[in-house]
């Protein structure tokens, strides 16, 4: 079965192409990666749209699939700007791929919200990283350090509009005792 993904003129996934976002409208912005955006479901099963069908306001599915936090916030300041009555911004803070927000392969941010250029690697060593992955000690902090930022200037970011700031940390295993 195969899904169909409808994007408005503005980049965000909509239910049908007649649809188009009301940035005067009470809006819950959704930014994340491919969980947001709704990766191999219809538009109705996914959280933005179940999510506006409970609360009978306006969901805004800014997410991109395969972003990293920092790009995730790249976005949201970039795009929240559009709304005139963001209600609720939404972040998705996945563990499971953390590891996104080490790579410097791509332009990226640094703790600090530092904006740096990509890093060149030799392909031999990506393609060794994809096969045994490896984070030193210093890149994992690192990495922790840039996400404590990324998701604090989202709350402030969310919080300056008026919004209510939500970060969602989904489990998708039984929680270990540890």
């Amino acid at each position: 079965m195969q899904t169909a993904y409808i994007f408005d003129r503005n980049g965000y996934r909509v239910a049908s192409p007649a649809l188009q976002t009301d940035f005067d409208a009470p809006t819950i912005l959704f930014t994340g990666e491919s969980m947001i955006v709704g990766h191999c479901l219809p538009w109705r099963d996914t959280i933005p749209a179940q999510t506006s069908a409970m609360l009978g306001m306006q969901s805004a599915n800014i997410a991109v699939s395969g972003f990293a936090n920092d790009q995730s916030y790249l976005r949201l300041i970039t795009e929240v700007r559009r709304f005139r009555r963001p209600v609720a911004v939404v972040m998705l803070f996945a563990p499971a791929i953390f590891d996104r927000n080490l790579d410097d392969d791509r332009p990226h941010v640094a703790p600090g919200l530092v904006w740096c250029p990509a890093v060149k690697h030799w392909r031999i060593r990506t393609l060794a990283e994809r096969v045994i992955p490896y984070r030193s000690a210093e890149a994992i902090e690192r990495g922790v350090a840039m996400t404590r930022d990324v998701l604090s200037a989202m709350v402030r970011l969310a919080r300056a509009r008026g919004a209510v700031p939500l970060i969602v940390v989904p489990q998708f295993e039984p929680e270990e005792p540890g």
